[in-house]
């Protein structure tokens, strides 16, 4: 059916043709958030795939407790800067391939999930605040092309499985005191990526298979803590040029 035959002109833009089009056969709302001074402020909750062609750059605001649905702003080339408040839930997706993203500030008791931003690989800064939990693959970079350079986790912050893989240019990273897990693949093939907070962490007690695997992460001998590194049962191994200390699978 040409867009004329639902009363829109010949000469109405195409890009506001697609939207329409998209609400009308799929019950998708398609709109682009109300921006004001460059800011879109978000007091509501966002439904899936709702948010998929602005006309203008901005900057996201999400205000505490708003839940933003699956894939809600999924390739989302206008989208600047994001600021989660507290007690928000993002679904699965929610932010994926955001590529013009730069920094991301997320408030206490977030729950970010899988591969929420994904692939969004100009992100260059992530501050998460106290008892978040990071999703499978939440922030998992392209390699040397991802801009990610530095990470910040509040107390009491958890880590999914390949929660920060593959940001080839990630290099300072601050982990929570009260950090007893990294998980499997959480930062594997961070190849800039040189050491971590290792003494501000004494409750760290495990230490996932692949975790800081083809990075230059080196865990210091004598952090008598760990008591269990890489895959079970597998052997000690002592390396003294590179002074360290892990089981095979860990780095």
């Amino acid at each position: 059916m040409a867009a004329w035959g639902l009363g829109l002109s010949p000469k109405f833009p195409f890009w506001k043709t697609s939207i329409i089009l998209l609400t009308l056969f799929t019950g998708v709302d398609a709109t682009c958030p109300t921006i004001e001074n460059g800011v879109a402020h978000i007091s509501s909750d966002v439904q899936t795939k709702q948010y998929i062609n602005c006309a203008q750059s901005f900057s996201l605001e999400v205000e505490h407790g708003v839940s933003i649905g699956e894939y809600a702003f999924k390739n989302c080339a206008d989208l600047m800067s994001v600021m989660i408040g507290n007690g928000v839930t993002l679904v699965s997706g929610a932010f994926k391939n955001c590529d013009a993203v730069k920094t991301v500030v997320i408030g206490n008791h977030v729950t970010i999930g899988i591969q929420a931003f994904q692939h969004s690989k100009g992100i260059k800064s992530i501050a998460i605040g106290d008892y978040s939990s990071v999703g499978t693959a939440a922030f998992q970079g392209e390699g040397e092309e991802s801009a990610l350079v530095s990470l910040t986790l509040g107390i009491g912050t958890t880590l999914g499985v390949r929660a920060f893989e593959d940001n080839g240019n990630l290099v300072t990273v601050t982990l929570p005191v009260d950090t007893t897990l990294i998980p499997t693949q959480a930062f594997e093939d961070c190849e800039l990526l040189t050491g971590l907070n290792w003494i501000d962490m004494p409750q760290l007690t495990e230490i996932g298979a692949n975790a800081f695997k083809d990075t230059a992460v080196n865990l210091p001998l004598g952090l008598g803590n760990i008591i269990r590194l890489g895959e079970d049962g597998e052997k000690w191994v002592e390396d003294t040029n590179k002074c360290r200390l892990y089981k095979r699978g860990a780095f």
